[in-house]
């Protein structure tokens, strides 16, 4: 990812943070594909029988959502990190 991309992901952090819900939005859209994919991996048979990966996504970004005041930027790809 690019020092530009960063900046950009920093200053939606920031905005997000600040109460801006389409910078948040922004953000989830980045990772969303990669972050289903990962969490679809994730999941065993027995999981699937009682959730879909749609509903694990879902509460990943309520969750994210909640907790975006406690994220510490660490450099490239930190954001990602961190909601995984």
């Amino acid at each position: 990812m690019s020092t530009q991309s960063e900046e950009r992901t920093e200053g939606l952090v920031r905005d997000a943070v600040g109460g801006d819900p389409e910078a948040f939005s922004r953000l989830f859209h980045r990772i969303r594909g990669r972050l289903e994919v990962w969490i679809s991996l994730r999941m065993g048979p027995l999981l699937r029988k009682r959730l879909s990966p749609d509903d694990v996504l879902q509460e990943t970004l309520l969750e994210a959502h909640r907790s975006l005041a406690r994220f510490h930027d660490q450099g490239s790809g930190s954001f990602q990190r961190w909601v995984y």
